[in-house]
């Protein structure tokens, strides 16, 4: 039999080894690619009578060898008394070693010489530095944000600790005996909204003006000085603040009505209340208005009370009743007087109610060029300007607005019917060819459109108005009285009235020259249907703009509309013209294009203002012709000149009341002026204390 060469089997590393010498069968031999032991058990032996001769059987399963039978694996497995006695008794005779199914070596002799492998060469580099680079990057965020809160809590607690030491007692120096302490009231904080960029200080304007409009100057709105209430360290006429917290050594005694209004310092007229007579965005500081229940003076907490110290300084006045233990006749008394007895409870503007966040995050600026470059042709014979301002406000999106109070001034009615241009024309060749029919102009701000009159036009129809002829032998006196309330510096036995040369003084001018004509029963020279709206009698019924409680809505809409679209339907339908305060609406998210669909089934005064309501606006009936759309806050702050009845006897004490009430006011706010020939009061004042003169007229005759 000859010797067949034959392979075994690496099991490191796989690689066959080929065995040519018979002798190394039944050794064990290193592999030469890896060095591990390799146990070669035999080949398979050829038979000596040819070369067709097949190969035996190996005697031994050899540690990879070419050709395996599974077979005789699984008999040599099972008990030869397992099998068929024909087939495993020939079977297992050939094999010297039966397969046990076990090592064919001893543990002992087996060698392995391959290095164990490290938990790193199970990764790359690249994912180790990865997973490392992830964890340092979690570590710190994690670290960031426990320092963060660790730092909000910090300051947190550091502002309230700081709070209360501002606002500590009051150390109640060693007085007399028999004197009156008493504790100074603490400061009430007004909160001033600092007013958009208008018009030069001094001058009225229509309340349809944006904040971004200032006709004939180029001045810049200054901080404004916040307005400290009612018994102020910090109030006009004090001191500065020592070190301590305290800014005397003395307590004071509670200041007088005149005294609190006097501590509101006089801000810059162009920051408190815009420069306007009726502006965009009147709100400004208005007077502290003292309620006595509400202001007065809380009693200092004397020794031996130290329970009744933790009581509220509100509650604290009230606790002279519970002191039992002293004599009646030894008590004084800790109440403080109201400032004054007679003066009315005024109730307060509206307050402006803005989410903080529209007023951080501003609408996104309109692209003016864009928008008015929209062609459209209007075939209409002709069309109300009011109205038509509507419509391009919902083609182009932009807000077009009317300066109502010039138009009015002029004697120019907005409800009129302009003709509309012929041909397809771009959306600011309409609202020019619009203006030029009506004598008017157009002003283009980044954020609206104005329509107004000219500021040259203006003051030819000023000079017009405010001529002193028509007053005849009281011509002196009349130029003293506007002098007066004008503020011009008139001089001696002047022929006239100076007027600035800014719009808005010329606007107050008007007005209070057509007040003072019919203060004196002289015609005025502007229809009472134009002047009413800015300047009337105190107790004129048409004097306030209501709001809209009634109307017609029409018919159910099958489809959504602009608002723009469904103020101008409704108000059409029921003969009148709306103009709408895009400066309120702007800021409140609500555009001309804005989409709606509301319930129409309800009145015309309902469905606007359930529509409204989320934006905070208001629709307000002018007049029977004339709707106006804004805020209440902004409503209570329009300006408006009024003049009063004959006072007689009682012109000192409404005068000293409605002066006492409006102290320390700019003069954009309060103007007052005395005319002896009418016995009569011309005012300037805001509208929500127009319509409480009313009351304090009443208190005062009932004294």
């Amino acid at each position: 039999m000859a010797f067949q060469p034959f392979s075994v089997q690496c099991l490191t590393c796989s690689s066959r080894l080929r065995v040519t010498d018979p002798s190394l069968v039944g050794t064990i031999s290193a592999c030469p690619k890896c060095g591990s032991m390799v146990e070669i058990t035999g080949g398979d032996p050829v038979e000596d009578g040819g070369q067709d001769a097949l190969p035996r059987a190996p005697e031994q399963v050899a540690l990879g060898a070419d050709s395996v039978d599974s077979e005789t694996i699984t008999r040599d497995a099972i008990s030869a008394a397992e099998i068929d006695a024909d087939h495993s008794v020939e079977e297992l005779a050939s094999y010297s070693q039966p397969f046990q199914g076990s090592d064919s070596l001893e543990s002992a002799e087996v060698v392995d010489t391959a290095m164990p492998i490290s938990p790193d060469d199970w990764q790359s580099d690249r994912t180790r530095k990865s997973r490392q680079l992830g964890m340092i990057v979690a570590v710190s965020i994690a670290t960031l944000l426990i320092a963060v809160i660790v730092f909000a809590w910090f300051v947190r607690t550091w502002s309230r600790s700081g709070e209360v030491a501002a606002v500590p007692a009051t150390e109640v120096p060693a007085t007399e005996e028999g004197a009156e302490v008493e504790e100074p009231i603490a400061p009430d904080a007004t909160e001033i909204e600092q007013s958009e960029p208008n018009r030069e200080a001094s001058a009225p304007t229509s309340p349809e003006v944006g904040p971004a409009e200032a006709k004939g100057t180029g001045t810049e709105a200054k901080g404004t000085e916040p307005v400290q209430g009612s018994g102020s360290a910090t109030a006009k006429g004090t001191g500065p603040a020592k070190e301590g917290g305290t800014s005397d050594d003395h307590v004071k005694p509670p200041a007088t009505m005149g005294e609190v209004a006097a501590t509101v310092p006089a801000a810059n007229s162009a920051s408190v209340i815009p420069a306007d007579l009726l502006p965009i965005d009147p709100l400004g500081p208005m007077p502290p208005v003292v309620n006595p229940d509400r202001d007065a003076v809380p009693p200092d907490a004397e020794e031996g009370m130290s329970k009744l110290d933790e009581i509220p300084p509100e509650l604290r006045k009230f606790t002279v009743l519970l002191d039992l233990g002293r004599e009646a006749n030894e008590t004084k008394p800790t109440i403080a007087t109201p400032p004054s007895l007679n003066i009315a409870k005024i109730e307060n503007a509206a307050e402006e109610s803005l989410d903080p966040m529209m007023i951080a995050t501003p609408p996104p600026a309109i692209d003016m060029d864009r928008a008015l470059a929209l062609e459209f042709a209007l075939n209409s014979k002709g069309y109300p300007l009011g109205d038509l301002v509507l419509l391009f406000s919902q083609l182009t999106g932009v807000p077009v607005q009317i300066d109502w109070m010039t138009f009015d001034l002029a004697q120019k009615s907005i409800g009129q019917s302009v003709p509309t241009p012929r041909g397809f024309l771009s959306a600011g060749e309409q609202l020019e060819k619009v203006a030029e029919s009506v004598g008017a102009t157009l002003r283009v701000d980044k954020s609206f459109v104005l329509l107004t009159i000219d500021d040259a036009t203006f003051a030819v129809i000023a000079e017009a108005i405010t001529g002193v002829e028509d007053f005849a032998e009281q011509r002196s006196s009349a130029i003293a009285v506007l002098g007066a309330f004008l503020e011009s510096e008139a001089e001696p036995n002047a022929a006239t009235v100076r007027i600035g040369a800014s719009l808005g003084e010329q606007q107050l001018a008007v007005l209070a020259f057509e007040s003072l004509r019919r203060m004196r029963n002289i015609q005025g020279k502007v229809e009472d249907e134009f002047l009413r709206r800015w300047a009337h009698p105190v107790d004129s019924p048409a004097g306030p703009w209501t709001v809209l409680a009634a109307g017609d809505s029409g018919p159910a809409l099958d489809a959504p509309v602009t608002i723009a679209e469904l103020l101008r339907r409704v108000a059409r339908r029921n003969q009148a013209t709306c103009l709408v305060n895009w400066f309120d609406a702007s800021r409140r998210r609500l555009s001309p294009e804005q989409i709606m669909m509301p319930y129409v089934q309800d009145d015309a005064g309902t469905m606007l203002s359930n529509t409204l309501r989320p934006f905070e606006m208001q629709v307000r009936r002018v007049d029977e012709h004339h709707w106006w759309v804004g805020t209440e806050a902004t409503y209570d702050r329009l300006m408006v000149v009024v003049w009063s009845e004959p006072l007689g006897d009682q012109r000192g004490a409404f005068m000293k009341q409605i002066t006492e009430l409006m102290s320390g006011q700019s003069k954009d706010v309060f103007r007052i002026a005395y005319d002896q020939v009418s016995d009569r009061v011309m005012m300037l004042l805001p509208r929500y204390i127009v319509r409480q003169l009313p009351k304090i007229q009443q208190g005062i005759a009932a004294r």
